[in-house]
């Protein structure tokens, strides 16, 4: 029983550290600010996705998959960004009504973009003319 207690207070004591350190790591990242200006114009995600972002708060996304899609065709979006938080709130044409995406941003400079949403999946983008 003896034996019991000193792991029992051991274990406590490793999930209390792992708990707090979580939290310092995500504390962090909403406190790193991107200078928007930085997000304006056209980036791709892979070979065939695209996003443009405007300095007015609208975007438009497009995949060039489908043959039939062009930037003329492109899904609308608005952003915004603050701090490190980017909120996109996407139209959705059949209903009129906006579909909002959430994410972190990870990394943003002149020709480079990451993005992480709520599960913790990144998208990376290069900027295109």
């Amino acid at each position: 029983m003896f034996r019991f207690k000193y792991l029992l207070a051991g274990f406590l004591i490793l999930f209390i550290h792992f708990l707090f350190n979580s939290c310092k790591k995500e504390d962090s990242l909403q406190q790193t600010t991107f200078d928007q200006k930085l997000l304006i114009g056209k980036w791709q995600l892979n070979s065939t996705v695209f996003y443009k972002y405007n300095a007015d708060n609208t975007g438009t996304t497009w995949d060039v998959s489908d043959p039939d899609i062009t930037e003329e065709d492109a899904q609308k979006f608005n952003w915004k960004l603050d701090g490190s938080k980017l909120t996109e709130n996407h139209y959705l044409e059949t209903t009129g009504g906006t579909l909002p995406k959430n994410y972190t941003i990870t990394e943003l400079t002149a020709s480079k973009f990451s993005k992480k949403d709520n599960f913790d999946k990144v998208q990376t983008f290069t900027k295109v003319n």
